[in-house]
């Protein structure tokens, strides 16, 4: 009874923002400020006065509106397995922050797999949110996205790294499958097959809960800590780096492990590595590959150059040693991480790293499909991508939503 209570809340507290945030646009406000805050709470006091959760979030909001520090400020409000977010957002990373609310559900992960990593990966599925949220290519929330415009955004070990597992699965379904059963060959991740004949979308969001929970655990871990580290390694390309190296720590620990949905698992991150972010940038038509693409060619390569990945006739071929090369090609990443910490500050660190990616990249930001891959390579990875996604669009599958895949 409670939860239908919460559910009917956040939904008005949505369609709420929705209405408030329409009007300033029609009135050419720019809305980063308190104003629309103050706005918002006073609606919800007027007219959601008797529910169990507005003294709770009256009270945040307070506080949220007087706080000038520029730390992470948000309501949270949780109901069961039920988390509602309200905060300003900025999850595009583009000049501006928006006041946006998020309806999560959580989805627990399996305490076998995950119960030794400490992580702040919250993952859970959308039940609702404002319509700037609604972008099926949004994954996750995370806490640089939470912080007021115009003050330093800094990073606090409570806060929490919100995974949109839903959308995971679509664009695992969308993308990363349809290129691994056409360009991919029968006898790679054999696990992973076996385990997609009957796998459901709950049994795929479960795959993306247990690799981002151990992803975000990667991130706390090494001799460079990401979050202590963020001059070093947020920006672009080196973030590419950070996520890869993250990815693959998930990969050698689900890998270490007896049970043989961890080998399903690891097998399931290492596909949509290798497959999902150049179909996708490809798709969307990106000027500039994304951090995640650059990472994932640097993957490609090193996988080449230890024989563990080809092209046969066309098709990626992964060899029965690929476990061996991600190990290795983990230990080197935290060999560079012993360089880069030899640097006499963090700016030096950050161009020790980058020059080491742009042996991989050629440039600082490449352009698809400018990429040394293929020349040092001398295997036309680019044209692969290529035409893998034109075969996939051909098909028709792209030109299905993501409502339809799940």
């Amino acid at each position: 009874m409670f939860e239908a209570k919460f559910l009917e809340f956040a939904y008005s507290i949505i369609r709420m923002i929705d209405e408030v945030k329409l009007g300033y646009v029609a009135q050419d406000k720019v809305y980063v400020d308190e104003s629309l805050a103050i706005e918002l709470r006073g609606r919800m006091w007027q007219e959601l006065y008797d529910s169990p959760c507005i003294a709770d979030a009256e009270q945040q909001l307070s506080s949220f509106i007087e706080d000038g520090s520029g730390r992470l400020s948000c309501i949270q409000m949780d109901c069961g397995l039920l988390r509602f977010i309200v905060a300003f957002m900025n999850p595009s990373k583009s000049d501006g922050a928006y006041f946006e609310g998020l309806l999560m559900r959580q989805r627990q992960t399996a305490l076998e797999l995950t119960g030794e990593y400490e992580s702040t990966a919250w993952s859970g599925t959308v039940e609702s949110c404002t319509k700037s949220l609604d972008n099926p290519e949004l994954l996750g929330v995370f806490a640089e996205h939470l912080a007021e415009r115009k003050q330093e955004q800094q990073y606090h070990p409570e806060a929490r790294a919100y995974y949109l597992v839903d959308r995971f699965a679509a664009r695992f379904r969308r993308f990363t499958q349809p290129v691994l059963n056409r360009r991919v060959t029968s006898s790679s991740f054999p696990n992973l097959r076996q385990w997609m004949r009957s796998a459901g979308e709950a049994e795929i969001m479960d795959a993306g809960s247990v690799w981002l929970h151990i992803h975000e655990w990667g991130h706390d871990s090494g001799l460079l800590p990401y979050h202590d580290n963020r001059v070093v390694k947020r920006k672009w390309p080196n973030s590419g780096f950070e996520e890869l190296r993250v990815d693959l720590l998930a990969i050698v620990e689900l890998l270490s492990k007896k049970s043989p949905l961890a080998r399903v698992y690891a097998e399931y991150i290492l596909a949509d590595r290798l497959l999902a972010y150049a179909i996708v940038d490809l798709h969307n038509n990106r000027h500039e590959i994304s951090f995640d693409t650059v990472g994932s060619q640097i993957l490609v390569l090193h996988l080449i150059q230890r024989q563990a990945l080809l092209l046969d006739g066309g098709r990626l071929r992964l060899l029965d040693n690929w476990g061996d090369a991600i190990r290795d090609i983990s230990a080197e990443f935290e060999e560079l991480e012993q360089q880069v910490a030899l640097g006499i500050d963090g700016l030096q660190q950050r161009e020790i790293l980058k020059e080491y990616i742009l042996k991989f990249t050629g440039t600082a930001k490449p352009q698809i499909p400018c990429s040394r891959i293929s020349a040092e390579s001398e295997i036309p990875i680019l044209d692969f991508y290529f035409d893998a996604y034109r075969q996939i669009k051909q098909s028709g599958e792209l030109e299905m939503g993501y409502e339809e895949l799940s």
